[in-house]
């Protein structure tokens, strides 16, 4: 499985989006800046899925997991706005948890999601 791209402007506490036409990753913190949440000096804790839109044809769709749960299965075409409506979809640990998204089928399609992140701040505390 391999990401497209993860676009992350490097503003601490800011958001990170991924663009998706099989299956990936978005870490919460690494240092292979493919795949990471956090920026250059940056410790993400959380992440919460704020926005995320996508597309499938002929059958196929996406699994996006937080850690080892399951928090959407998404088929067709659609977005949804979870900041907006202010929903948030990770419940316990999970938004601690790295996002994976599995793409199932053949079907041509495509996956973003933008994710708000929190980081660890001077004290160790999130804001």
């Amino acid at each position: 499985m391999a990401i497209d791209r993860v676009v992350n402007k490097g503003i601490k506490g800011g958001y990170v989006t991924g663009n998706f036409s099989a299956g990936g990753y978005i870490a919460l913190n690494s240092s292979n800046a493919v795949v990471a949440a956090n920026s250059a000096g940056e410790t993400v804790q959380e992440m919460l899925i704020s926005v995320i839109s996508w597309s499938t044809t002929n059958g196929a769709y996406y699994t996006v997991k937080r850690g080892a749960n399951t928090v959407l299965n998404l088929a067709t075409v659609g977005t949804f706005d979870f900041q907006a409506s202010g929903m948030a979809i990770e419940t316990g640990g999970e938004a601690a948890a790295n996002v994976v998204v599995t793409k199932t089928g053949t079907g041509p399609s495509s996956l973003t999601i933008k994710l708000h992140k929190r980081p660890v701040i001077a004290g160790g505390s999130s804001y």
